[in-house]
């Protein structure tokens, strides 16, 4: 699709497209993580926020690795 997109009308599955930019996709789940760019870091659409300075991020993914960095005292053991 990126590379021939004037042959999208033939392929056999649903396009999936971004309503912000040109962005499209076959599998709606890269649709999905491909939105989370248009959303700024920090606003209120980031759902994941730290308990100990308040910083707000897009996916669970990056505030385990902020508490690693930042709070290491703070992370609980396994």
């Amino acid at each position: 699709m990126k590379n021939h997109p004037n042959l999208l009308g033939s392929v056999p599955c649903k396009i999936y497209e971004c309503p912000n930019c040109s962005y499209k996709t076959a599998r709606k789940n890269k649709l999905d993580e491909h939105s989370l760019k248009h959303i700024a870091r920090g606003s209120s659409d980031s759902p994941f926020r730290c308990a100990l300075c308040n910083s707000t991020f897009k996916r669970k993914r990056t505030l385990d690795n902020h508490m690693l960095k930042k709070h290491p005292d703070n992370v609980p053991t396994i």
